[in-house]
C-alpha cells in the first residue's frame, strides 16, 4: 500500500531546499555587496591619503621653486640674447632659474595630473575645481618667469607707473614673500592655500571615517 504522506513530504522537502538555496543566495549577495562597499571605501581612503599627502607636499615644492635666493649655477646655461650686456644677462638669470626649478619638479606636476582623475572618481567633479587652484598657481609662476626672462626688456623702453606695477606683480608671482607688500598680495600663495584647504575638506572626513572604522 502506498504511503499517503510520501507526496506531501516530497513537496515539503523541496520547499525547504528552495528556501535554503534562496537564503544562501541572499546571504551571499549581501556578503558580496558588503565586501564590494568595503573595497570601494578602502580604495577611497587610499586615494584620500595620497591626495592629502600631495596637498601638503605643495608647500615644500613651491617653497623651493619660489625661493628668492638665486644661484648662478641655475642660469649659467641660459641662451644669450643678441646684443645684450653682461649686466642685462645677469638680471635675467634669476628669473631663468625659476624656469629651471619648475623643470626640475616636472615629475611632481606629472604626478598631479595622474592623481587628479583618481580624485575626481573618488570625490566627484568638485575635485577638479580644487585642483584648478594648483594648476593656476603653477601657471602664474611659469608665465611670470617666462615674461621676465624672454618677453619684456630688462629695462622698460618707456618707464611708466603701469610698467612698474606690472613688473612688480610678475616678481610677486615668482618669489615667495615678495607679494606681501603688493596691493594684490601673493596671488600664488592664495591659490595654494585654497588648494590645500579644498583637498582637506574633501579627504579628511574620509580618512577620519576610515580611522574610526578600524578602532
Amino acid at each position: 500500500m502506498a504511503d499517503p504522506w510520501a507526496f506531501g513530504w516530497t513537496q515539503v522537502l523541496t520547499i525547504i531546499g528552495l528556501l535554503v538555496t534562496v537564503g544562501i543566495a541572499v546571504g551571499g549577495f549581501k556578503t558580496f555587496e558588503r565586501w564590494r562597499r568595503e573595497k570601494i571605501e578602502e580604495k577611497k581612503i587610499e586615494i584620500a591619503f595620497e591626495v592629502l599627502s600631495l596637498a601638503y607636499q605643495t608647500k615644500s615644492v613651491f617653497d623651493q621653486i619660489r625661493n628668492p635666493n638665486g644661484y648662478e649655477a641655475e642660469w649659467k646655461g641660459m641662451p644669450e640674447r643678441q646684443g645684450e650686456t653682461e649686466a642685462e644677462r645677469r638680471s635675467r638669470g634669476p628669473t631663468y632659474g625659476i624656469l629651471m626649478r619648475l623643470r626640475a619638479h616636472e615629475e611632481f606636476f606629472d604626478h598631479v595630473w595622474e592623481l587628479q582623475p583618481k580624485a575626481m572618481a573618488a570625490f566627484g567633479e568638485r575635485a577638479e575645481g580644487v585642483f584648478d587652484y594648483l594648476h593656476e598657481a603653477r601657471a602664474l609662476v611659469h608665465l611670470a618667469a617666462q615674461a621676465l626672462t624672454w618677453e619684456i626688456p630688462v629695462n622698460p623702453v618707456v618707464p611708466s607707473e603701469e610698467d612698474f606695477k606690472m613688473r612688480m606683480q610678475l616678481r610677486a608671482d615668482i618669489w615667495a614673500g615678495f607679494g606681501d607688500s603688493e596691493e594684490g598680495g601673493d596671488r600664488v600663495e592664495r591659490r595654494l592655500q585654497s588648494f590645500r584647504s579644498g583637498i582637506k575638506t574633501l579627504c579628511q572626513p574620509v580618512i577620519d571615517r576610515g580611522f574610526r572604522a578600524t578602532q
